[in-house]
Order: structure tokens, then C-alpha cells, then sequence
């Protein structure tokens, strides 16, 4: 039960401390799809931190820990009394109750956001199929006869970019290009469904910071994403200077605009300015996803490690 509890310690000293991890990596310009391979590594790893424990307590014999466990557990025994198997048993039952019905509500909260997609989704092609011929399709790429300046992207089958005509009036072609290549970028790196996860595990785990704070960080990381990929093909300048002109629009909610709230947009801006190459090298992304994977292990690890070696040092 020991092991089990500072494993579990461990789960949430990663939860409370990832939000800060995270916004200093977008500070300092690290890539923004390993932040987000990052963000997503740490969600699975604090989910498996507070719930293979519980699963452990209820297995027999604890589904036969490894051997530095059951050294650290018996070390500890060996200064403590150790918790009755009834305790134990409870503990673990009453954490998979609670555990499954958290399962249960990010699994509901997830289908009731898919279901609105659709529904998105299909008044889109609805709209398209009823105006053929009157509004412009090309390149799943719907043109809306709107003087704003707008464009959002959908993701769905087939999916969708709306954009208005008020884009080829207020941007240059290499910007309009360029936020059409942004759009793009969302749907190719199916950044929508980050999106939906993000505000899924909030919904349902507010107590928990670094899910409290996913909607904000995944929509900033997507648009980081999209903005790099943009930039790579049509250039910062392009994109850089559309990001400037388009302001906030409202779109569905399942969408992804790329005008944004101010503070995403600035930190966007700043992005674009800084001459930083989001293309690091074969090793370097090998090491960055590696560490970003390794990292919901390292507090469990350092506390079971920290508790061995002071219980061994003592009993001795």
C-alpha cells in the first residue's frame, strides 16, 4: 500500500507542476508539436499514475510488483506497520469506483462532443449540396460571400475549410494562401481531436491543474502547430501579416478559426518574430519525444527511490 500510495503522489506532484512545465516550453519557443506530444504523454501518464495503483491494491499479492517495489515495501515495513490487507482492499475498491465512473464521464463528454461535430459537419455539407452552384467550392474549400475577413476548418468526411471572399479583399494572395495552408495544418494534424480531449478531461477533472488548464494550452499548441506548418511553406511574413488583419470571429464550436482570443495572438505574433526553426534535426526530435515520454514516470520513480534508499539506509 505504500508503493501504491506514493505512486499515486507521484500522478498528482506531475499533475499540479505540468501547466507550468508546459507554458515555459511555449515561452522559450520549443516545438510545438513536442509540447504537445508532451502535454499528451503527461494526461495518459497522470491518468496511469492514479489508477494502475488502485489496480495494484486489488490484485493478488499486488500482480507481483518488481523487485526495487518490494525491496522499497519491505524496507519500509521493516520501520512501519504495514496496512492490513483489508485496508488495502478497500482502498483499492473504493479507487476504482472512482476511477470508473471518471472514465465513465470523459468517455460521455467525449461522444456528446463528437455528436456535435457531426451535426456541425453535416448543416455544412447541408448548406453546400442546397446552395451548388451559388456559393464556391474548390479544393474542400467552401468561399462564403462575406466582406469579414474569416476562415475556420472542420473536421469531419470529407473535411471542410470555410473561408470568406473578404480574405482576397483585405489580405495579399500569399497571406490568404497562407491562412488556407494554416487551416489545413489543423485538419491534417487532426489537431481537433487534441482539441475535444483537452476539454473532455477538463470537464470531468477539474480538480486537477494540469487538466484545468488543457483547453488553453492544446488551442495555443494547435495554433503554434498550424503557424509553423504555414510558415514553412508561404513564410512568416504571410502568415505573420494575416495574423495581424483577421480579428476574433465567432465560429461552431467544434471548429478552429485561425483568429483567436488576444492572448493566444500574441503569443503567436511573438512566435512568428523569433527566427526559430521548428525543424530540429532526426536526433533531436528523437530525444525531445523521448524525454517528453519518459516524463509522467520520473516523480513515482523518484519517490520510490527516495523512500528505498532512506528506509534501507535506516535499517541498517
Amino acid at each position: 500500500m505504500i508503493v501504491a500510495t506514493l505512486w499515486t503522489l507521484g500522478g498528482l506532484l506531475l499533475a499540479m507542476l505540468s501547466p507550468r512545465i508546459l507554458t515555459t516550453m511555449i515561452c522559450r519557443f520549443v516545438n510545438p508539436t513536442v509540447i504537445l506530444a508532451t502535454w499528451a504523454a503527461i494526461v495518459v501518464g497522470t491518468f496511469v499514475n492514479l489508477t494502475v495503483p488502485a489496480v495494484v491494491l486489488l490484485l493478488p499479492n499486488h500482480g507481483g510488483v518488481s523487485a526495487v517495489f518490494h525491496l522499497a515495501q519491505q524496507c519500509w515495513l521493516a520501520l512501519h506497520d504495514g496496512a492490513s490487507n483489508g485496508v488495502e482492499t478497500l482502498v483499492g475498491a473504493v479507487a476504482a469506483i472512482a476511477i470508473t465512473a471518471l472514465t465513465a464521464g470523459i468517455l460521455i463528454s467525449w461522444l456528446r462532443m463528437a455528436r456535435e461535430r457531426r451535426h456541425t459537419h453535416d448543416k455544412h455539407l447541408g448548406i453546400v449540396h442546397i446552395l451548388e452552384g451559388t456559393l464556391q467550392v474548390h479544393d474542400h474549400t467552401l468561399w462564403v460571400p462575406l466582406e469579414q475577413p474569416l476562415a475556420y476548418s472542420i473536421a469531419g468526411r470529407p473535411s471542410l475549410i470555410v473561408a470568406s471572399t473578404g480574405l482576397r479583399s483585405h489580405l495579399r494572395s500569399e497571406s490568404v494562401a497562407a491562412v488556407l495552408a494554416h487551416e489545413r495544418a489543423h485538419l491534417r494534424g487532426r489537431h481537433h481531436l487534441f482539441v475535444r480531449l483537452a476539454e473532455s478531461v477538463a470537464l470531468v477533472l477539474p480538480w486537477l491543474a494540469i487538466m484545468r488548464a488543457s483547453p488553453v494550452l492544446v488551442r495555443t499548441l494547435v495554433e503554434l502547430a498550424a503557424d509553423a506548418s504555414a510558415a514553412r511553406t508561404h513564410g512568416r511574413s504571410a502568415v505573420h501579416d494575416a495574423l495581424r488583419t483577421l480579428r476574433p470571429h465567432a465560429v461552431p464550436s467544434p471548429a478552429l478559426a485561425m483568429a483567436t482570443d488576444t492572448d493566444c495572438t500574441a503569443v503567436r505574433l511573438h512566435a512568428l518574430a523569433t527566427d526559430r526553426n521548428y525543424q530540429p534535426g532526426i536526433r533531436r526530435s528523437f530525444a525531445a519525444y523521448v524525454t517528453a515520454m519518459a516524463l509522467p514516470v520520473l516523480p513515482g520513480v523518484l519517490f520510490l527511490c527516495v523512500m528505498a534508499l532512506t528506509s534501507c539506509l535506516a535499517v541498517a
